[in-house]
């Protein structure tokens, strides 16, 4: 049964392979650059043609990124600790961890936000 099983996986790809190209589709078009017929690499974060180095350019748009998803998360913690504070009953545990969690989320969206500025500084130490 297994055998089966991967000799039908294996059968798949290779009956792929075999079909023609689609039309208009013939090879890959030529790169910037060059006479063949290479391709060009899709850049993902937009670096490639950044003076500064492309690690500092990197950094900012993880850090960006990393901004946008904070704000929602932080929000949402805020309230998990307000809740916690709300239905704690006079219980100074429950009280304690509502203020815990309020206190690390500010915690970590602050150090969100500065780590932007680190990255400034040591990229003024480095000279770029």
């Amino acid at each position: 049964m297994f055998t089966q099983l991967l000799l039908a996986f294996y059968q798949i790809p290779v009956a792929f392979a075999a079909l023609p190209p689609a039309q208009g589709q013939a090879g890959f078009p030529p790169a910037q650059g060059q006479a063949g017929g290479g391709f060009e690499l899709y850049d993902p974060l937009g670096c490639s043609g950044d003076k500064n180095g492309g690690l500092v350019c990197v950094l900012h748009n993880i850090l960006s990124a990393l901004r946008i998803i904070a704000v929602p998360i932080v929000s949402i913690m805020v309230i998990v600790g307000a809740f916690q504070i709300l239905t704690a009953g006079g219980d100074e545990e429950k009280i304690k961890t509502g203020r815990h969690t309020i206190t690390w989320a500010v915690v970590g969206f602050a150090i969100i936000f500065l780590a932007e500025n680190v990255a400034g500084i040591i990229q003024s130490v480095i000279g770029k």
